[in-house]
């Protein structure tokens, strides 16, 4: 799903059919698809004109398809690296939709380079079962050794 360089905000999910998926750069449209997207106040507004009204149903809401965790970045595999050398959509199936540096929270883009300390919000899909606290040691160690000293910080 290629809209733009950045528009400041991202389209995370999809419901397709009553069919909730994570979105990807490989993402299509349809006529009554329901998007989640995630942004600012002035890019949610953009997002209003390029997708229409609001809608009723909150997709974001369930957590039984895609589900999220809030991850500490202090892997020294993953700082510097930009986001989008990272592949986490074909790795892991995952996305991130928020960052936190400091004080500062923004949705980053492809480009957006990891720092140590960063808090980022990553969905993934299929769900993550059971919630734990050792959520990057479960979930990513043995797919992509340079996610798994991720931390998770709710």
């Amino acid at each position: 799903m290629r809209l733009h360089k950045d528009l400041g905000f991202v389209v995370s999910r999809i419901q397709h059919n009553g069919e909730t998926t994570l979105a990807t750069a490989d993402s299509r449209l349809a006529l009554d698809d329901i998007v989640a997207v995630v942004g600012h106040q002035a890019a949610l507004e953009r997002a209003h004109h390029l997708f229409g009204d609001p809608a009723k149903v909150q997709i974001e809401r369930d957590r039984n398809v895609l589900d999220y965790r809030r991850v500490f970045v202090s892997s020294r595999d993953c700082v510097g690296k930009r986001i989008g050398d990272l592949n986490l959509p074909q790795q892991l199936s995952a996305t991130i939709t928020r960052l936190r540096r400091g004080d500062l929270d923004f949705v980053p883009n492809p480009a957006t380079r990891l720092e140590f300390g960063d808090r980022i919000r990553v969905l993934t899909s299929p769900p993550i079962s059971p919630p734990s606290r050792n959520f990057s040691a479960t979930r990513f160690a043995a797919r992509r050794k340079s996610i798994s000293a991720w931390s998770v910080w709710e």
